[in-house]
């Protein structure tokens, strides 16, 4: 009512000397309460002192599950498993996301970890109770969390999510092994659409997560939140030298960021819009991916921003020199490169080392002199040569032929 208002207590608390932000979720409200007509919001801190206030907005963002930025309340965690043990992590080696993941040590086949949501209160019969999560699933259509792996055996692993809600799996949980598996010695995200969980699963009233690894070993969690819908790449459109995906939600942009495959951490934006295509020019190969984001302006200066989708590989139309005019014509002619600027052209005596520069230009054909090396090799530059393609494999003047012993080939 407007006299009485309703009382929401944050999950999160503030830190102190520093500028923490802190969310209410919409479910921690009464299902009566009215959001369209909202009369004014109240403040109340429980310690005495100075409070500043900034940006009170409303945003869409991923329904975070477990951060674990903020600690667990005792009980709030557990491992099972004999000798097996759960604690935090702050080794920034073994951190995903922030500051903080979560270390599981398991001795024991099928050992586990469960732990409550930092955001792990509901509005039920008009109270705020514990152990009851809403998912969202109206707007998230998958549950997304990071492992970094480190069994005893060595190898990449599969492990089980166990859902619990306060209804039909209270104590009989749904196991969902994951298709995907963990890789030894690195951060995986794994991912569990929510279309391939029951309709008996109550995700708008979820009572906790169970992580279960079959192999022993160590593992860190991070990061785990249900996420809305995620473009993902059309891979039948990359022979048409174009990325292609899939619009998920109205009224937003995208954002793609490559990174070459010799530094694949290392990513920088190549489109920021909102058409569907992205016409693709490296001459080396690349990584993509793609997201959605809101648009940030003055009015809206907390845009939310979906997860990464997974990554895809671009391989440039393959550089080779055409074998039958060199040896036929004596013609030098290779494969054009549509997005290359010039090429740079070595020839040598052997194909294995002394090669020196015989052209450096635009695209073309070269008629070639008897007194001419009879090797050469060629590469694609473009950008004035900051973006540089892999030599051509080396091709004669000459006829090739195998030697042979007999009739067999070895």
């Amino acid at each position: 009512t407007p006299d009485s208002g309703y009382e929401v207590i944050s999950a999160q608390k503030a830190k102190y000397n520093e500028w923490t932000q802190l969310t209410i979720l919409f479910s921690d409200l009464p299902q009566d309460f009215d959001l369209t007509d909202l009369d004014k919001i109240e403040i109340k801190n429980e310690m005495g002192g100075v409070y500043y206030y900034d940006d009170i907005e409303v945003i869409r963002d991923n329904r975070v599950y477990q951060s674990f930025e903020w600690g667990i309340e005792p009980g709030g965690y557990w491992a099972w498993g004999t000798d097996s043990s759960v604690e935090f992590c702050y080794d920034s080696e073994y951190v995903f996301e922030g500051n903080v993941s979560l270390k599981l040590i398991s001795n024991e086949i099928n050992s586990g970890v469960g732990f409550q949501s930092e955001h792990n209160t509901k509005c039920h019969n008009g109270n705020q109770e514990w152990w009851r999560v809403d998912l969202n699933p109206q707007i998230n259509d998958h549950l997304s969390f990071w492992v970094y792996a480190l069994p005893y055996n060595g190898f990449d692993n599969n492990l089980a999510v166990e859902f619990f809600d306060n209804d039909n799996h209270e104590t009989n949980c749904h196991t969902v092994w994951t298709e995907e598996t963990v890789k030894y010695g690195k951060w995986t995200q794994i991912i569990i659409p929510f279309s391939e969980l029951p309709s008996s699963l109550d995700l708008e009233n979820i009572n906790r997560l169970q992580f279960k690894m079959y192999w022993p070993g160590t593992y860190y969690i991070d990061s785990v939140k249900a996420c809305g819908d995620v473009p993902s790449f059309n891979r039948n459109a990359l022979k048409n030298r174009e990325l292609n995906w899939n619009s998920v939600i109205a009224n937003i942009q995208y954002r793609i960021e490559e990174s070459s495959l010799s530094t694949p951490d290392s990513w920088s934006t190549c489109y920021l819009g909102n058409e569907l295509t992205y016409p693709l020019n490296n001459i080396i190969p690349r990584n993509y991916r793609i997201r959605t984001e809101e648009v940030s302006d003055s009015t809206n200066i907390l845009p939310f921003k979906l997860n990464w989708s997974e990554l895809i590989v671009s391989y440039p139309k393959e550089l080779l020199i055409n074998k039958m005019k060199l040896v036929q014509e004596k013609i030098l002619e290779w494969t054009e490169i549509p997005s290359a600027d010039t090429y740079e052209v070595q020839t040598s005596y052997s194909p294995f080392n002394n090669w020196e520069l015989f052209y450096e230009g635009m695209y073309t054909s070269i008629p070639l002199n008897h007194h001419d090396k009879p090797w050469y090799r060629i590469r694609a530059l473009k950008n004035d040569g900051s973006e540089i393609s892999d030599w051509c494999p080396a091709q004669s003047t000459k006829n090739d032929f195998i030697r042979a012993c007999g009739t067999k080939l070895r």
